[in-house]
């Protein structure tokens, strides 16, 4: 599968049995149907993500075409404060995150969870080279 924004192939990254596809380019992630809520972990969490989340008729942003079916996807946005817009596919397939976004909505689904175990995981996970090198001495 190929990053929606810069076209390269998305790598597979796991954990446990969620698979998070991931543009090493863009640092951009999509995310399959149920895989949000398997990260979240948590009913109420995903609730309020999936509840707060509003079409966005007119944005900036340009369209973008899902990377499953091809079909442009929703602009999406959540969260009042910060709000973070992200693509979802019109079909279900998915939503794919920019860089940074998906670490936002957790902390938007979760607010009370700061420095979760999936926001320790994130930060390791999506972290530069040289944070990763300091972290395995």
């Amino acid at each position: 599968m190929n990053c929606p924004v810069c076209k390269k192939p998305l790598i597979i990254l796991e954990l446990e049995q969620i698979e998070i596809d991931y543009c090493v380019d863009c640092g951009g992630i999509w995310l399959d149907a149920n895989e949000l809520e398997l990260l979240l972990d948590d009913e109420t969490a995903y609730q309020r993500v999936v509840d707060s989340g509003r079409l966005l008729e007119k944005t900036r942003e340009r369209k973008r075409k899902c990377p499953l079916c091809r079909k442009k996807m929703l602009k999406l946005e959540v969260g009042d404060t910060e709000p973070v817009t992200y693509d979802a596919c019109p079909q279900g397939e998915g939503i794919w995150l920019d860089q940074g976004e998906l670490e936002a909505i957790i902390r938007f689904g979760l607010p009370d969870r700061e420095g979760s175990e999936i926001q320790r995981f994130l930060g390791n996970l999506f972290s530069g080279p040289e944070q990763m090198e300091d972290k395995t001495e």
